[in-house]
């Protein structure tokens, strides 16, 4: 069965079946019903109480919006209910592994850039018009180091360059084949 914008709207709108319901019915999981709902342009329906009784169906407050919230974390900070994941922690030697895979043998960069770097980043952005300098895109920017921050600390505007994420690739592919960050590297640690 090829699932259309119609049979959505009719089984979330016309029926009444809550996201969950119109993913059982047409045998998809919850998330993936929704991400299609959002594709579709299917505008969700406000939040009721889903309990039975008098107040089932009638739209929540925000007052009883933020009873429902409260009423929660007190129920989780008593221990009434568990977060489905308490407790549960992967071993280290797990951890590991799942690092290094998604690592793919990289070491793993400092991902702290200094207690200015958010202002230097927008600085960056605004000076180079959001756009990749490299070919004018619009799309997906980073700020990108000429000389990598963790060699030399320099969040200064003449060191950084908004390039798009396909621009960016490029200039880290031309680093590894001229060899500049090994030696950087070595430098580094000679």
């Amino acid at each position: 069965m090829e699932v259309t914008a119609d049979i959505l709207r009719h089984l979330y709108w016309d029926e009444g079946l809550s996201v969950a319901r119109v993913g059982q019915r047409i045998g998809l999981p919850e998330q993936t019903t929704r991400r299609l709902m959002v594709a579709n342009g299917i505008p969700r329906r406000q939040r009721t109480w889903a309990c039975a009784g008098a107040n089932k169906g009638t739209h929540m407050s925000e007052e009883q919006r933020s009873q429902l919230s409260a009423r929660r974390r007190e129920m989780y900070a008593s221990g009434e209910i568990k977060h489905w994941n308490l407790g549960r922690h992967w071993p280290e030697e797990t951890r590991a592994k799942i690092s290094a895979s998604l690592l793919s043998g990289r070491i793993a960069a400092e991902s702290y850039y200094g207690p200015d770097w958010r202002v230097q980043r927008t600085s960056c952005l605004c000076r180079d018009g959001h756009r990749c300098q490299g070919c004018g895109s619009n799309r997906r920017l980073v700020v990108h180091h000429w000389e990598p921050y963790r060699f030399s600390h320099d969040n200064g505007l003449d060191n950084l360059v908004t390039l798009c994420s396909r621009c960016h690739q490029e200039v880290h592919a031309t680093y590894r084949r001229e060899g500049f960050v090994s030696e950087a590297e070595a430098d580094m640690y000679a």
